[in-house]
């Protein structure tokens, strides 16, 4: 089974790459959509990569960290002894190297021309709209040869787009579950929602439970640790400021104890924690636009081991809930007509 699971991803990544090999060599169409679900790989760039910087021209990689992506750059030392690359985060004169890597926020410092960029929005928690990735796009449109933009929607109307599957697990991508209550949030809970609680805790589960700003956060937070004394049978833990992520680490260590996070903070600041649930707290509040809600559920789906949950916890449906979760169906929808869930 585990064969056939591989191979099927095997195919699905194997077929896109050619897809794109076509694409930049045959197309006129200077833009390429590529839709995929959130945290999927950047393996299908190696080879156009590759083509690009063996003849001399130049690649700029857009991301929304700034980072290099490790992946590649270790693929391309191992494979070819290919090592010289630049971050811009500034102006500078980067003449000397072919790949360069840039945060979108930086872009504004991009003086060269490039044969292609290729704009991640997939690799890491993206902080962006679809109207923002356009308007970054169009700046840059006019320094590239050609463009692709890899991104959980379509970005561009008219241009040809690629649907990418999930390339890491045959499970279907994780739907946000809604719970809706007339409770006021602030002082209880619904009753369908302590068994999750009670769930998270027999089965050892790290949770997040997820706020809109610090004063709800500590709102939550005093709840669970007064009235419901949480912490005595969960580890319970506040982070309101990127200086107590610390806490992190310390929990990563807890194996045999089930964790509950309540934190204002969102993206980047959990990539490392794995085999978790996340809880949306005031899910209808304007802070969680639909992106957010679906990488988040990119998240909780991200590794293997026991697949978690999404859970919305709410007082009204918003448009932003409605369409993560229309979202979600989508690539399930898509991953099923490729035969690539189990």
């Amino acid at each position: 089974m585990v064969n056939i699971e591989m191979d099927k991803r095997y195919i699905e990544l194997n077929h896109t790459i050619n897809k794109i090999n076509n694409w930049y060599e045959k197309d006129e169409c200077k833009l390429l959509n590529i839709i995929t679900v959130p945290y999927n790989t950047s393996r299908i760039f190696r080879e156009i990569v590759i083509n690009i910087l063996s003849k001399g021209k130049k690649v700029l990689y857009v991301t929304q960290d700034g980072n290099a992506n490790e992946d590649m750059l270790k693929y391309l030392k191992l494979s070819f002894g290919f090592k010289s690359y630049s971050i811009i985060r500034s102006g500078g004169d980067h003449s000397d190297t072919y790949l360069h890597f840039v945060s979108y926020e930086n872009i504004i410092f991009i003086d060269e021309s490039y044969d292609l960029i290729i704009y991640d929005d997939i690799t890491t928690f993206s902080k962006q709209s679809r109207l923002e990735i356009q308007n970054c796009v169009d700046f840059l449109y006019k320094r590239a040869n050609k463009v692709i933009v890899y991104s959980t929607e379509l970005v561009f109307i008219n241009s040809p787009c690629i649907h990418l599957g999930n390339c890491f697990r045959m499970t279907p991508f994780v739907e946000p579950r809604i719970i809706t209550t007339r409770i006021d949030l602030n002082k209880d809970i619904p009753y369908l929602f302590y068994d999750y609680l009670k769930w998270f805790r027999e089965n050892n589960r790290k949770v997040i439970i997820h706020t809109p700003c610090k004063e709800k956060t500590e709102i939550v937070y005093e709840y669970y640790n007064s009235i419901l004394n949480v912490s005595s049978r969960m580890k319970l833990v506040k982070i309101t400021n990127s200086n107590e992520l610390r806490l992190i680490e310390k929990i990563h260590e807890i194996k045999d104890k089930p964790v509950m996070i309540v934190t204002n903070l969102i993206g980047k600041y959990f990539e490392e924690l794995d085999n978790i649930d996340i809880v949306i707290y005031f899910a209808e509040d304007k802070f969680y636009d639909y992106k957010k809600i679906v990488y988040l559920c990119g998240k909780v789906g991200k590794v293997r081991g026991i697949q978690g949950e999404v859970i919305l916890l709410s007082n009204e449906i918003s448009n932003n809930m409605e369409y993560a979760k229309d979202l979600a169906r989508e690539f399930n929808k898509t991953a099923w007509e490729k035969g690539l869930l189990e």
